[in-house]
């Protein structure tokens, strides 16, 4: 039976109590409106958040028309909606012409950890207890230990790794992401490899590995079913139901729920903590401050070498082809006509660079920020609108350090430089 993907969108209870959404209600037909709008977000839920028609390998945006089509909305009204969901935000056109909904990354029930509350269960929590919290909550129990990860029978040291297991119940609460952080789903009967975990150890779909809690010593045999992605966790994932079948003892660790009542359990001695959404993100971003930090570094220290190295460049091409400016002086070429030959030069070469080099960037980004550990795997997409700012600053660059050594030409002593020649 074809294991199958389902997406939600899920509405917080005060989705209609929003500025955006309840001046939009006020409008004349903003029923229609709101209704055109939700229709867009549910387009959108395979592609976080993205509306653009792909085409076999094309992807061509949405005109008002095929979006009143797919919608069923009469298109005077779809054109009216996309103009007040233009206004108050709700949609954004990027610059490639694809629409994005700002507010998707709230709405959306289809990433890691989408749950209102996050209840940490101690080590010392019986099952019992955990299994009587689940069905008064409600949600999805997970269980997250270290574990060890072999290609081989009986392994010697060099040939296992230490990772993290990850057991899911697949209610949605807790997901796996694929290679292109879309949500994926576990196959029954196998298991899930993280990307960086089967790059290391040259793990494959289909291929058997071994593995058992690092806390205990028998070993277990696993089939691969797919690969997944964890920007900050390695190692492998199963469904509960897989996982108990191996005789591996279930200990659960999470409890991801959306019962506000999560909140009164803080206070249980089988509890070590209970985090809301809102805190989950707040953790998140802090952690995330450092990677920033890194980021914009990164981004001086490329503005620093652009400068250092046009200017450089620019000065030995100077001091080489001086002569050869001397010369078109002395056979009566002025000096603007000069300086123009060496902007145009300059400014086509720093062209040129910019094609050659772009392919580059997301490579070499992507390839510092995951040498940082085996751990870390993240996939950076840098927007073509920072493209096209590195490169308009590049040329910025190139044209004055054009104009600076430009300055040189005019002051030219045409004798004295030829003079060196003899």
């Amino acid at each position: 039976m074809q294991n199958k993907r389902y997406y939600w969108l899920k509405l917080k209870n005060d989705f209609f109590e929003g500025d955006e959404i309840n001046w939009l209600e006020e409008q004349e037909n903003g029923a229609v409106y709101i209704l055109f709008y939700l229709k867009l977000c549910l387009r959108s839920l395979r592609s976080d958040g993205v509306l653009m028609r792909r085409v076999g390998k094309m992807e061509i945006p949405y005109d008002t028309k095929k979006l009143a089509e797919i919608t069923g909305t009469p298109l005077p009204a779809a054109e009216t909606a996309m103009a007040l969901l233009t206004s108050a935000g709700l949609v954004e056109v990027q610059e490639n012409g694809a629409l994005f909904m700002p507010q998707m990354e709230d709405m959306m029930f289809g990433k890691s950890t989408i749950s209102e509350y996050q209840v940490k269960l101690s080590a010392d929590a019986s099952l019992s207890e955990v299994n009587a919290m689940q069905e008064e909550l409600g949600g999805e129990l997970v269980m997250i230990d270290q574990i060890e990860v072999s290609k081989v029978q009986n392994p010697t040291t060099d040939e296992k790794k230490k990772q993290t297991i990850t057991v899911i119940e697949g209610k949605g609460l807790y997901n796996i992401l694929d290679l292109d952080n879309h949500i994926t789903s576990i196959k029954p009967g196998t298991v899930s490899v993280s990307r960086k975990l089967s790059e290391i150890m040259k793990i494959h779909v289909g291929d058997t590995i071994y593995w058992h809690l690092y806390s205990k010593n028998t070993w277990y045999e696993a089939k691969v079913g797919a690969i997944y992605r964890n920007s900050d966790t390695q190692g492998i994932a199963f469904l509960k139901e897989d996982f108990e079948k191996t005789g591996a003892a279930y200990t659960p660790t999470l409890l991801m729920t959306d019962n506000k009542d999560a909140e009164s359990k803080k206070t249980l001695s089988y509890v070590s903590g209970v985090n809301s959404q809102t805190e989950m993100k707040e953790a998140y971003e802090k952690g995330m401050e450092v990677m920033s930090i890194m980021i914009f570094a990164m981004i001086l220290f490329s503005a620093v070498m652009v400068v250092t190295v046009l200017y450089n460049s620019g000065s030995l091409s100077f001091n080489e082809r001086i002569k050869e400016f001397a010369t078109l002086k002395v056979l009566g070429m002025q000096s603007a006509k000069i300086r123009g030959m060496l902007s145009g030069q300059n400014f086509w070469l720093s062209l040129i660079g910019i094609v050659l080099g772009a392919p580059l960037g997301n490579l070499t980004l992507n390839a510092m920020i995951n040498s940082n550990g085996e751990n870390y795997d993240y996939m950076l997409k840098v927007p073509a609108m920072d493209y096209i700012l590195s490169g308009i600053f590049v040329l910025i660059i190139s044209v004055l350090v054009s104009f600076l050594f430009a300055k040189r030409i005019k002051k030219l002593d045409m004798i004295e430089v030829l003079k060196g020649v003899e």
